[in-house]
């Protein structure tokens, strides 16, 4: 049960982001190749972590985590159905499937989802490359960028 209400808050958040997919944050991530490691900062704050890389490069990632909330409701569930037998206003009888709720409580229910991103960071400060790992790593894909000619003819 845990499960199935983790995913259906995974959709949920898929359907509200739109087209928010690993790919566009891939897409984003690559247009920073060449930015200076002081943009870097500017634009996504100090790195969690910085380590150093053999070849005299370093790696600064980024941890994004976000806590998804859950239930503390009511939620209606089906209970039964039965058979209803009636005339409509033309005076035809007809029969139609009645079903039966009841109201059940859904517990509260708390989880965490991350986005750990990297960026290697050459000897001239410049980002060289990245990478990232995790649910939350989702961006707008980049519209494609049109040619300039309307081949509208």
């Amino acid at each position: 049960m845990r499960r199935l209400s983790i995913v259906t808050a995974i959709a949920v958040v898929a359907i509200v982001t739109g087209c928010a997919t690993a790919e566009g944050y891939r897409q984003r991530l690559d247009l920073m190749a060449g930015t200076h490691s002081d943009q870097l900062q500017v634009d996504w704050g100090p790195p969690d972590r910085v380590s150093p890389l053999s070849n005299g490069n370093e790696m600064w990632v980024y941890t994004k985590t976000q806590v998804h909330h859950s239930g503390n409701s009511y939620s209606q569930v089906a209970t039964g159905s039965y058979q209803e037998h009636y005339t409509d206003k033309h005076g035809k009888k007809k029969t139609r499937t009645v079903t039966t709720y009841e109201p059940v409580w859904v517990p509260p229910e708390t989880w965490e989802t991350q986005c750990e991103t990297r960026f290697v960071i050459g000897p001239d400060q410049k980002v060289i490359s990245s990478g990232f790992e995790g649910p939350d790593c989702v961006a707008e894909e980049a519209k494609p960028r049109s040619s300039g000619r309307d081949d509208g003819r």
